[in-house]
């Protein structure tokens, strides 16, 4: 099967935690979110770029993603 490559397009990769974790954790949450990030925007079957975006701790920040996602020209989905 081909898959057709379109990087133009992305899909962000979004996680979530809280700030009652601490620094330290949050720190690792958002390394280990970029390594996930970065094996899944490598050699794959996914024919977009996938985005890292950094760790949502709140509700605002939750939806301030979703309504820039929702307003990308770029972005078709989130992971």
């Amino acid at each position: 099967m081909t898959v057709k490559i379109n990087k133009g397009l992305e899909i962000w990769f979004l996680t979530g935690s809280q700030s009652l974790y601490g620094e330290d954790t949050l720190r690792q949450v958002a390394e280990q979110s970029q390594e996930v990030a970065r094996t899944l925007d490598g050699p794959s079957q996914i024919p977009v770029k996938i985005i890292w975006k950094p760790v949502l701790k709140t509700l605002e920040a939750i939806k301030e993603i979703r309504l820039s996602a929702s307003r990308s020209t770029k972005c078709v989905g989130a992971i």
